[in-house]
C-alpha cells in the first residue's frame, strides 16, 4: 500500500512539473505579437554566433532576411530571403517565397524554429534538432 501511495506521489509531483514548465513557455499570442520588429541573425544557421545578418518580421505576416553565407574557397555570398510566417503551438514556420539564392534557400521551402523564450531584447529558439541559439532585437 505504501508503495501505491508513493507512486502516486510520485506521479502527481511529475504532473505539476510538466505543468509550470509549460506555463513558462511563451503562448503563440506573445510569440506573435514580440516578434514584429528587426533581429540579428545568423543566416548560414551554423553555430556562429556572430550576426551576419538580419531578418524583419511584418505584421502582415511577411519576412524578409538578409545575410552573408559561405560558399566554400573562403568565398561568401550575400543571400536574400522573403516570404511569409505564423506561429503554430510555439513553432514560427517561415514560407520562402522570394530568394536571390534557390540553391541555398529554395522557394516553397519551410523552416521551422520552435521559440523556448521570447522578450522585447531576444530570443532562444531551436531549428530542428540543432543546438538552442539566439536572436538579439536590432529595432521594434
Amino acid at each position: 500500500m505504501r508503495y501505491h501511495y508513493l507512486t502516486l506521489c510520485a506521479l502527481l509531483l511529475s504532473g505539476m512539473i510538466v505543468t509550470a514548465a509549460e506555463r513558462a513557455k511563451p503562448s503563440d499570442g506573445e510569440i506573435t505579437s514580440r516578434l514584429v520588429g528587426t533581429w540579428a541573425t545568423c543566416i548560414a544557421g551554423g553555430t556562429s554566433t556572430d550576426p551576419d545578418g538580419s531578418i524583419q518580421y511584418h505584421e502582415d505576416g511577411t519576412f524578409t532576411a538578409e545575410g552573408k553565407i559561405q560558399l566554400g574557397d573562403n568565398a561568401t555570398a550575400t543571400v536574400k530571403v522573403e516570404g511569409t510566417w505564423k506561429v503554430t503551438s510555439g513553432v514560427i514556420v517561415h514560407g520562402v517565397t522570394k530568394t536571390s539564392h534557390p540553391g541555398i534557400a529554395p522557394l516553397g521551402a519551410e523552416m521551422k524554429e520552435a521559440i523556448l523564450a521570447i522578450d522585447d531584447k531576444a530570443m532562444t529558439f531551436k531549428r530542428g534538432v540543432g543546438h538552442k541559439r539566439e536572436r538579439k532585437r536590432i529595432q521594434e
